[in-house]
C-alpha cells in the first residue's frame, strides 16, 4: 500500500475511534449534568464552557498549527482530550467534583477543538493533492466513517447509558483518544504530511475575510454549526423532559441523524465526480434545512425521528462537495491555519447557540427552541445558495 494511502486510512481510523467515543459522550455529557445537578440551565453552561475556548484560543491555535504541522496538532489535540474528559467521572467517583470545577474541566476538554479540525482539514489536500473531484471523494469516504460514527455513537451511548452509567461512557471517551493518539503516531508517517510554513492566524484570518467564497461560506458554516449544537443539547432535554427520561430514545435521535447522514456520505461518494458541486452544496444545505421545522410544530417521536434522519441524509451530502471547493481555494502555504481559523469561527458559533439553549430551554420551551434552530439553519443555506450562484458563475 502506497504510504500515502497507508496513512489516510490510519488517519481515517484514528477519526472513527475518537468520534465514536466523542459522540457517546454528546449524550453522556448532557445527562450526567441532568442527573448530578437536575438543571438544563446548568447543562447549558457546562456544554458552553466547552466551547468557550473557540473564541478565547480557537484563532490564536492557528499558529501553533502553523508551527508544528497538522500529523503533531492531531496527537497533541488528543494528549489534551484524554486526561481532561477522565478527570471528570473519576473526580466524581471520589467524590472532589464541584459544579464549577465540572465546568474548568469542560473548557479544558475544548480547548483543542479548534486546531483538531483546522488540523484535519489540510490533511486531505496534503496527501491527496489538490484536484477537486478526488478530495471530494477522500473527503466523502472520511465523512461516511466519521458518520457511521454519528449513526452508532449516540445510539450506543444511550444504550451504555442505561446499562453502566454516564461516567462509565465518559471513561470510554477518554480511552478513545488515546487509541487516536497511537495510531497517528505510529501509522502516520511524517513524510507524508509535511507541515509547510505559512504566517499564522492574520494570514488565515485575512484571507477569509477578504476571499469572497471563504466570507458568506464561513458565516453560513458558523450559523449550520450554531443550529447543530443546539441540537445537541434540545435533544436530551427533549428525552429527559418530554418522553419521561428515556435515555435510549435520546441516543436514538441524534443517531438516526448521525445514520441519515451516514448514507448521505455514502450518496455523496457517488454524485461528486458526475454533479456540479456549486449546485449539489446548494440543493443538499437546503434539504439539510427543511425537516428540522417538523420538530418545532409537533412533539411526535416518530416525526423527530424522520425528521432528523433526513436532516442528516442531507447533511452528508453537502459537506464533501464544499469541502473540496473550499480547500482547493486556499493557498497550500496557509491551508492549515486558514482551516483553523475557520474551524474557530464556525465552532464559535456553536458556542454562542450553546451559550443561549441552556437558558432557552429553561424558560422558553422546547418548540421555540427546535423553531430558533430551523431558522438558524434556513439562513444558513440561504446564505450558501447565494454564494454558490455568484461564485459558480464566476468560476474559482
Amino acid at each position: 500500500m502506497p504510504r500515502g494511502r497507508g496513512s489516510l486510512t490510519a488517519l481515517i481510523a484514528a477519526e472513527l475511534i475518537s468520534s465514536l467515543g466523542s459522540l457517546m459522550s454528546v449524550v453522556a455529557l448532557p445527562w450526567f449534568v441532568l442527573e448530578t445537578t437536575g438543571s438544563p440551565g446548568r447543562m447549558g453552561v457546562v456544554l458552553a464552557a466547552q466551547s468557550a475556548p473557540l473564541l478565547l484560543v480557537g484563532i490564536p491555535s492557528s499558529r501553533l498549527v502553523a508551527r508544528i504541522g497538522s500529523r503533531r496538532a492531531l496527537m497533541l489535540c488528543d494528549a489534551l482530550w484524554a486526561p481532561a474528559t477522565a478527570a471528570i467521572p473519576l473526580l466524581q467517583l471520589a467524590g472532589a467534583l464541584s459544579f464549577p470545577l465540572l465546568v474548568a474541566l469542560a473548557f479544558l476538554a475544548g480547548v483543542p477543538w479548534a486546531a483538531h479540525s483546522g488540523s484535519q482539514s489540510a490533511v486531505l489536500p496534503e496527501l491527496l493533492g489538490d484536484d477537486v473531484a478526488g478530495v471530494a471523494r477522500a473527503n466523502a469516504l472520511l465523512q461516511t466513517l466519521s458518520r457511521l460514527a454519528y449513526f452508532v455513537g449516540p445510539a450506543l451511548g444511550g444504550v451504555l447509558l442505561a446499562a453502566v452509567g454516564a461516567s462509565t461512557v465518559l471513561l470510554i471517551d477518554a480511552g478513545s483518544f488515546l487509541v487516536s493518539l497511537a495510531l497517528v503516531a505510529l501509522f502516520v508517517r511524517p513524510s507524508a504530511i509535511g507541515a509547510e510554513p505559512g504566517r499564522g492566524e492574520a494570514g488565515g484570518w485575512r484571507f477569509i475575510r477578504h476571499d469572497a467564497w471563504m466570507r458568506p461560506v464561513v458565516t453560513a458554516q458558523a450559523l449550520s454549526q450554531g443550529a447543530f449544537m443546539a441540537m445537541g443539547a434540545a435533544i436530551p432535554v427533549l428525552a429527559f423532559a418530554t418522553y419521561d427520561r428515556d435515555e435510549r430514545l435520546a441516543g436514538l435521535l441524534l443517531g438516526l441523524w448521525g445514520g441519515g447522514a451516514m448514507a448521505g456520505s455514502l450518496l455523496a461518494y457517488r454524485l461528486v465526480g458526475s454533479r456540479d458541486p456549486y449546485r449539489l452544496g446548494a440543493a443538499a444545505w437546503t434539504l439539510q434545512a427543511l425537516p428540522l421545522w417538523a420538530l418545532a410544530l409537533t412533539r411526535s417521536a416518530t416525526v423527530a425521528a424522520v425528521a432528523l434522519a433526513l436532516s442528516g441524509l442531507a447533511n452528508g451530502v453537502r459537506v464533501p462537495p464544499i469541502a473540496a471547493l473550499t480547500l482547493g481555494r486556499i493557498p497550500a502555504a496557509i491551508r492549515g491555519e486558514t482551516m483553523t481559523v475557520a474551524g474557530s469561527l464556525v465552532l464559535g458559533g456553536g458556542f454562542l447557540a450553546l451559550l443561549a439553549a441552556g437558558p432557552a430551554l429553561a424558560t422558553l420551551g422546547i418548540g421555540l427552541v427546535w423553531a430558533g434552530i430551523a431558522t438558524a439553519q434556513t439562513i444558513a443555506a440561504l446564505i450558501f445558495v447565494a454564494a454558490a450562484r455568484r461564485t459558480g458563475r464566476a468560476g474559482p
